[in-house]
Formats: C-alpha cells, sequence, structure tokens
C-alpha cells in the first residue's frame, strides 16, 4: 500500500502539477502574491537572500511510494514539499503486518503490543481477520467493531497501545507525516492550490503534535489511528488489515502557525478568509449562514460564491482598487470536477471561460477572524476631498483639522502639514477661531485637541446624516457598481447585512511619513 494518500488521486495530482507549472522556471517577481509568501516563508526560514531575479524551479515527484509530492528549487536549493487538500487529510497508511514488522524491528515493539494493534486493526476479535460472517438484522457483521467500540470493548489493549505510541511519539511523527515506509524526505508541507496556499516547515508540525494529547481517539500527536476499512457489511474485504492515520485539523494548525509565521499578518490573512467564505458556501449550501443571502432564491444547485480577484474603476477616485465587496454569487453551470479541482474555492480569473449570471445585491466584505477593529474606509486628502465636497462646509480645513498633532512631542510637525497640503495658515486659524467661538492658540495641546475634536465631530454627524455618503463609505454604493458593492459582512464566521452605524474617525498609519489619510473604523 502507497504512503501517499493525498495526491494520489486525480484531483490531488492535478493540483500538484499546477502548483509546480507555477513555479517552475520563474524568477522570484514574476510569481503570484500567494507563491510570493510560499517562496519568502522558505528562504527566511533557511536564511537565503531573495531579490526580484531570484530564479525559482519545481519539479513533480511521480513515485506515490514518496511522502513528498513536489520540490522547489531556489536558485540551486532543494526542498522537498508535500501537498495537501481538502479537510479529511489521511496522512499515511500501511497494511497491518508491514507496520508490525517495523514496530517490531525498529521500536523493539514487544508481543502483547503487536497483537492488540492487530486486534484493532483487523477489527473483528482475531489477529488474522477471521472473525466469522454472521451478520445482524441490519446487515451488519457482528463481531466486527469501529476504532470507538474498540476503545469501549478492550479498554486495557487500548490502553496498552496508547503507551506504545506515547513512547515513541516523535519517531511516528516522522514516520506518519515525513519519512513513511521508503525513506521520504518532506521539508515543507504545502496545503491547498496555486491561488491559495498554506503552508508550515516540517518543524514546527512535528512541534505541535509534540504538544498535544487526544484522549478521545487512540493517537500520536493530534494524528487519529484507525483501521482504514472495517467492512462491516462485507462489501470491501479485499481493503480490510491495514493502518490509516488522520490528520484533521492539519490545515488549521498550519493556518495558525501561518498567523504567527507571516509578516503582513492583515493583508495576508484577510485574503485566505476570503478564500475560505469562497469554499465554505461552495461546499455546503446547507449551512444557515446563507439565509441573509439566499432567502429570495429558490435554487441553490447552480449558485456559487466567487472571490473578487482584481482591483476594479472606483468612481471617486477614478482609480482602478480594491474594492468593497470581496465576494459575490453567481449562477452558473460548473461541474464537481471542476469544484474538486478548486478545492471549491473560486475566484474571478476561474470564470474566464464560463458563462454565468451575477446576483444582484450580493457583494460581500470579509473581514479576518477576530478582527473587530477592521477599516470601514480609509480615504486619502484627494478622496476625501471629492467625497465630501458640497457636504462640509470647508473639506481642507476639516481634512487638516484632523490631522492634526497634539502632543507637545509631535505639535511642530503641524506646520509641515499645512504647507504640503497648501493650508493657507490664517484663514485655517479664523476659520476654527469662528466655529469654537474663540480665540485659538495653535501652540496649545488643549486647543489642538479641540480643533481635532470639533472636526471629528462635525465630521461624523455629516457622515449620520447624510444617507447617501454614509451608504457610500460603508457600502461603496455611490462609488463601485454591482457586484462591487457590499451589501453584507462577514466577521467571526457569522453574515449579516452592511449596517454598523457606530463608527470612529482616526488618522491614517502614514502621516509622519507625509502620507496623510483619515480612516474610518467601527466602535
Amino acid at each position: 500500500m502507497e504512503n501517499r494518500i493525498i495526491g494520489s488521486n486525480s484531483h490531488g495530482n492535478k493540483n500538484e502539477i499546477n502548483i509546480v507549472e507555477a513555479l517552475n522556471n520563474k524568477t522570484f517577481s514574476t510569481l503570484n502574491n500567494n507563491l510570493k509568501e510560499f517562496i519568502k516563508y522558505i528562504a527566511e526560514d533557511r536564511k537565503i537572500k531573495l531579490n526580484l531575479d531570484t530564479k525559482i524551479n519545481a519539479k513533480y515527484e511521480t513515485s506515490t511510494k514518496l511522502k513528498q509530492d513536489f520540490y522547489v528549487y531556489i536558485e540551486e536549493d532543494e526542498f522537498a514539499i508535500s501537498c495537501k487538500m481538502g479537510n479529511g487529510n489521511s496522512v499515511h497508511q500501511e497494511k497491518c503486518s508491514d507496520f508490525i514488522k517495523y514496530i517490531k524491528e525498529e521500536l523493539n515493539a514487544n508481543e502483547d503490543v503487536c497483537n492488540d494493534i492487530c486486534l484493532f486493526l483487523w477489527a473483528d476479535g482475531t489477529l488474522d481477520g477471521s472473525g466469522l460472517m454472521d451478520k445482524d438484522e441490519k446487515g451488519d457483521i457482528i463481531c466486527r467493531f469501529t476504532s470507538k467500540e474498540f476503545r469501549n470493548k478492550y479498554p486495557e489493549k487500548a490502553e496498552n497501545i496508547q503507551g506504545f505510541l506515547d513512547k515513541n511519539k516523535r519517531i511516528l511523527i516522522d514516520r506518519f507525516l515525513f519519512i513513511g515506509r521508503h525513506n521520504s524526505r518532506v521539508d515543507y508541507i504545502y496545503h491547498g492550490n496555486e491561488i491559495n496556499g498554506r503552508w508550515i516547515s516540517s518543524e514546527e508540525i512535528i512541534k505541535i503534535n509534540m504538544k498535544a494529547d487526544n484522549n478521545n481517539t487512540i493517537h500520536v500527536g493530534k494524528m487519529s489511528l484507525q483501521s482504514w476499512n472495517v467492512s462491516k457489511k462485507g462489501t470491501s474485504e479485499q481493503k480490510r488489515g491495514q493502518l490509516q492515520v488522520k490528520y484533521s485539523q492539519i490545515k488549521n494548525d498550519i493556518f495558525e502557525l501561518m498567523k504567527i509565521n507571516t509578516t503582513n499578518v492583515n493583508t495576508f490573512m484577510g485574503d485566505k478568509e476570503e478564500f475560505d467564505i469562497s469554499n465554505r458556501f461552495n461546499k455546503n449550501k446547507k449551512s444557515s449562514i446563507w439565509k441573509y443571502l439566499t432567502e429570495e432564491i429558490d435554487d441553490l444547485e447552480n449558485v456559487f460564491m466567487v472571490k473578487v480577484s482584481d482591483r476594479v474603476l472606483s468612481h471617486l477616485s477614478n482609480k482602478k482598487v480594491y474594492p468593497k465587496s470581496d465576494a459575490y454569487l453567481i449562477r452558473a453551470n460548473i461541474t464537481q470536477d471542476f469544484l474538486l479541482q478548486k478545492e471549491y474555492e473560486l475566484t474571478e480569473n476561474d470564470l474566464k471561460d464560463i458563462n454565468y449570471e451575477i446576483i444582484k445585491n450580493s457583494g460581500i466584505s470579509v473581514k479576518i477572524d477576530g478582527s473587530n477593529n477592521y477599516t470601514i474606509q480609509k480615504l486619502t486628502h484627494e478622496s476625501f476631498l471629492k467625497a465630501f465636497s458640497g457636504i462640509l462646509d470647508n473639506t481642507e480645513f476639516i481634512f487638516m483639522g484632523l490631522l492634526l498633532y497634539s502632543n507637545e512631542k509631535e505639535k511642530n510637525k503641524n506646520e509641515m502639514i499645512m504647507e504640503k497640503l497648501n493650508i493657507d495658515e490664517e484663514k485655517f486659524k479664523i476659520y476654527f477661531n469662528e466655529k469654537l467661538d474663540k480665540q485659538i492658540d495653535y501652540h496649545n495641546i488643549k486647543d489642538l485637541n479641540e480643533i481635532r475634536k470639533f472636526s471629528q465631530n462635525y465630521l461624523k454627524n455629516q457622515i449620520i446624516n447624510n444617507k447617501k455618503i454614509h451608504s457610500s463609505l460603508f457600502t461603496g454604493s455611490d462609488w463601485f457598481d454591482e457586484p462591487y458593492v457590499a451589501h453584507y459582512i462577514y466577521l467571526n464566521k457569522a453574515l449579516n447585512k452592511n449596517e454598523l452605524s457606530d463608527f470612529s474617525i482616526t488618522t491614517g498609519s502614514g502621516r509622519s511619513k507625509g502620507q496623510f489619510s483619515i480612516e474610518i473604523k467601527p466602535i
């Protein structure tokens, strides 16, 4: 029995080949953003210097006996990659006899442990699969049992097996994940496809598995062991007596480790969330979270969630920018084979050869899980003036008022900001003297705070009382064409109408570098 389970099917093979083609014979600068981050991670982990012209190559591993599915080359350095897809993630499989031979010869397993493991894997009360074939009224073979039933039926034997596994935990983690039966070598695990992946080093995976425990299953680290095919009905006898190791949480574990190791975590993880919502919707259309989207749609069979791929025209800036919606719904005839190949994750780029209809008012803004301090809207100086022209009585002065430094250490920077924005200082002073009905001392911290507070409150009130600008800021309704208006918001695995009302107004992070902007955030 081959070791490499994931990647041994047509969808897995095609996925691995697609990744190899996306990496092979490239320079770092020509890779897509996802693969750039993957290569960057390997380079940082191995202390390899990257530049835009660094040569990247890849090669597919044709042997199904090996754990590695392909190789990545950064210049001359080779790295072996194990590639995973989906959520089931069987990571190792072998015949009972082969596993027993291995633990006897390499781990000095005693006869009791070997017999208990045989009993567990043949799952019929015998050590060789020779149990009686008598069936009950449901048609199940009476003597056969599941892994859970084994633990209940033979608790002492289950404890004996677990004690042996715990004693040899590190060696077995290596065997199940990275070495297998044929002396494989895996440096990194990659989960996903060429445009949306998660990855981590083998060492990082080993660390979290060494720390993990699971009292609900016979296990090694986070991996559960089971008999691959109990065949309770007696219909697949040839598949019996085999060990299967499953790592159901590998996708989530890799994702959590990536959060720790990714430098630009917000942008990169936000992109992953957008792919995830496409995957969740397209894979499980019975989920209750979609009731807001589908209450007026009778048949969901040909309805799919699509991730926005590129920048689109903003009517505010008259430039191509990322829109308010990150995903939206379409109606199309898409084959199951195509969905499996894409892991149910669809992007606009995947629709080039597909006829589809956009479902109106289905745009969704996707936020990073756990992030409640995201940015609703960021406005540069130019876009602020365009957005609030005719709404504020003086957009230039309000924008300047929002940017003011109001601490002793940095208040001297205010003159520099006025100069760069071409603000008439005397007119600015007159404006706020009138608004605050007092003579402002522009070197006084208290007065500077009053100006900022007035500007924030004035702007906030104008937004609240102007439905058009309020809707544009929150959903993009006047600034983008459909389906790039965000009618819904997806946050913390919940979908709701995009009707946030309370918000704060702050300065953007680039103020000290001369990049002036204001940000609107939820409260």
